[in-house]
């Protein structure tokens, strides 16, 4: 339940950011922590399941993240600690 209250939260930043209500990278960065947990048993489950209780553009949209080619979950962090430690 508490995975499926997050995704309603993804699902209104998705749902106001194509309105134009809310900047495009916000959705983006919200949504992007999809890409960190795609490919954990857990959310696999989870989104055959409750799928079909969200928004139909909103589950295209997560179906497209879902196909993306990203590292795997764990690593998408060291990356992101690597880079911070360059700049």
């Amino acid at each position: 339940m508490m995975i499926h209250g997050i995704f309603l939260a993804f699902q209104n930043s998705y749902l106001l950011a194509e309105e134009g209500t809310i900047d495009v990278e916000l959705r983006d960065g919200l949504t992007g922590v999809v890409l960190g947990i795609k490919d954990t048993p857990g959310m696999r489950r989870y989104w055959r399941q409750r799928r079909s209780y969200l928004h139909s553009a909103f589950a295209s949209y997560v179906d497209q993240l879902l196909e993306q080619e990203t590292n795997p979950s764990m690593d998408i962090y060291r990356t992101l600690e690597v880079e911070s430690e360059h700049e």
